[in-house]
């Protein structure tokens, strides 16, 4: 289960750029901001699209389906053509 390094289209590569650190702290924002000023395409937080789905509290059994859609987000957004694509957050931090 690993997300795709590079833009597929095999003549640039696409530089990623994550937004990492604890919660509350502005992140999403700060992604959001990025992603304008460069006009890049932004990535929400998987984690967090994924709990908001689930009206409970995450158990341990909700950490697979959690990294699956965030590698699945990752990989729809290194499958276009972007240079650049700005992460609210990546695997390792979620």
């Amino acid at each position: 289960m690993t997300a795709k390094q590079h833009n597929p289209s095999g003549d640039e590569s696409c530089l990623r750029i994550v937004v990492s650190g604890s919660e509350c702290t502005g992140k999403t924002a700060l992604a959001r901001a990025l992603a304008a000023v460069f006009g890049a395409p932004f990535s929400s937080e998987g984690a967090r699209d994924y709990v908001n789905e689930l009206g409970r509290k995450v158990q341990f059994s909700d950490v697979e389906p959690i990294a699956r859609r965030q590698i699945a987000i990752e990989d729809a957004f290194l499958a276009g053509d972007s240079r650049m694509i700005i992460f609210d957050t990546d695997l390792f931090s979620t």
